[in-house]
């Protein structure tokens, strides 16, 4: 198996709906704890923006104003 960077698995169009979804939804810090927690009281939307952001956080493709 080849090895890349972690960005090299994201093609330009996958960054695009994550950037999309991360601003279409942004994250809001009221879930924070039952998102760590795993609770089933989470909008799906909450759990789709946290993982954009840890998947755009780890390939530094972050959309502008979003840290």
């Amino acid at each position: 198996m080849a090895s890349g960077s972690m960005s090299d698995y994201f093609t330009p169009e996958v960054i695009k709906e994550l950037q999309e979804t991360l601003l279409k939804h942004p994250i809001d810090h009221s879930y924070d704890e039952e998102c760590e927690a795993y609770d089933n009281d989470v909008p799906p939307e909450q759990l789709a923006s946290r993982c954009a952001y840890d998947a755009l956080k780890g390939i530094g493709k972050l959309p502008p104003g979003i840290e």
